[in-house]
């Protein structure tokens, strides 16, 4: 379902098993990686805000070990803290005012008392330690350089990682905590609440599979409080097709992450991108069923997404050669059925159509054991490949993106992931990747 960039196209030829070997050498040689750091504040202990808008003038001190934000263009900031002798938030005001030589003088109340006032800047950087409550213990301590002002939290605890509960909008029934994919209705708006529950309250996004976030026409936060964000989310499908959807909260450095698979039509996952075999799979009453669509006179990389298939009803004319790569005894296999009798998963495949056929479609069911339900979450239908020293070809089974470091216990002892490539198309250009998606075929080096 991810866009990938255009590879470079290629004829086919009899000579395509060495070019394959070939060409993983010397993409394994002259890659070089380049990794692209992009820090951000939110998710520290320490919050830094650069850029303030009226909406980050209220602050909830108890997700943080500190905050740092620009005052230069705040007059009033809200922000909730526990005292030393109260179990919960209590509410304060810093009023501030920076004259013209850089020095902010700032006013610290709570409702109408004054509980701290004076100037910060070069000369007095700090405030010391300030007392919010009767005791004789410190809560916080203010001070400013820069055009920042920084607020200690005193008693700081590191927040819980965030819970996400989903909550069928209609029935007010919650969903069970494994489901992660959710029926929809082509054309039917859909609703959903969402409950995030944390120690402290969490800080919500949700976006696409694209990246783009969800606008207030879709997700709108209903309540809130100390401890928990409740959003109510209303969407309709457009066609019948998998759409995934991933919520992140973030309390304190903790950040939970969770992907939901909107389910309409059926359909659980979905690949189709260009040098690749259409790949959809679709619930059924008994499991799972996958199709494959090949198109087109190019060699096509793949693999099962999940089941397997036996490969002597599809021996037909139209199949010019199924290849596959066994690194155990580092040997290629391409005949049918003598060599190659069943397609499983976990394994990577290219597949090449005869001259003149322009379209082949495999269909895989992948039945659950008698008397069982389908399931509603995909976890026990993602598998990982098996890995040996070496290069392996591999596909990755289920319905979701595994990232390589999910691929860690499959990875022989006291070895390593040294390369990992997508193919793009007949195997002469390769993209060298961190995660793996369902339906396509890898080139893993083991070390």
């Amino acid at each position: 379902m991810k866009k990938s960039n255009k590879p470079r196209k290629s004829t086919k030829n009899d000579n395509i098993k060495p070019k394959i070997i070939v060409s993983v050498v010397i993409l394994a040689i002259i890659i070089l990686v380049g990794v692209l750091f992009q820090f951000t504040n939110i998710g520290q202990a320490v919050f830094r805000v650069d850029t303030p808008s009226d909406t980050i003038k209220d602050v909830n001190m108890a997700a943080y070990e500190a905050i740092e934000i620009n005052v230069e263009t705040i007059e009033t900031l809200n922000f909730k803290m526990k005292t030393t002798s109260s179990d919960v938030n209590k509410e304060f005001v810093i009023k501030l005012e920076i004259n013209e030589e850089g020095v902010l003088n700032y006013l610290l109340t709570e409702e109408d008392s004054i509980l701290a006032m004076g100037l910060l800047g070069e000369i007095v950087p700090s405030s010391g330690d300030l007392y919010l409550d009767d005791d004789e213990l410190p809560d916080t301590q203010l001070s400013f350089a820069d055009g920042y002002l920084k607020i200690l939290n005193a008693n700081y605890a590191e927040p819980d990682a965030s819970e996400i509960t989903v909550i069928d909008g209609k029935t007010g029934i919650a969903y069970l905590e494994d489901v992660k994919i959710i029926s929809a209705v082509k054309e039917k708006p859909l609703n959903l609440i969402f409950n995030v529950t944390s120690t402290v309250t969490p800080v919500v996004t949700a976006s696409w599979e694209d990246g783009t976030n969800l606008g207030e026409e879709q997700l709108v936060e209903i309540d809130s409080g100390d401890t928990y964000v409740t959003l109510n989310f209303t969407w309709t499908s457009t066609e019948d097709t998998a759409y995934l959807l991933t919520f992140e909260a973030i309390t304190g450095d903790k950040i939970t992450t969770i992907t939901y698979i909107l389910s309409a039509g059926k359909i659980v996952y979905i690949l189709e991108e260009t040098n690749y075999p259409k790949i959809k799979v679709k619930e059924m009453e008994t499991g799972y069923q996958t199709t494959l669509t090949f198109s087109g006179n190019e060699m096509l990389p793949f693999s099962i997404p999940c089941g397997e298939l036996e490969l002597d009803a599809h021996t037909s004319e139209q199949i010019s050669t199924i290849y596959s790569y066994d690194q155990s005894i580092q040997q290629w296999k391409d005949n049918v059925p003598s060599e190659i009798n069943k397609l499983i998963s976990g394994k990577g495949y290219f597949l090449d159509l005869k001259e003149g056929e322009t379209s082949l479609a495999l269909t895989i069911d992948c039945s659950l054991d008698a008397g069982t339900l389908p399931p509603k979450d995909y976890d026990s239908f993602t598998t990982l490949p098996t890995l040996v020293e070496g290069w392996n070809l591999v596909g990755i089974g289920g319905f979701t993106v595994v990232s390589e470091k999910e691929m860690l216990p499959v990875v022989p002892a006291n070895k390593e992931i040294i390369a990992a490539f997508v193919i793009a198309n007949d195997g002469v250009s390769f993209e060298e990747v961190t995660e793996f998606e369902p339906g396509k075929a890898y080139w893993i080096k083991i070390g």
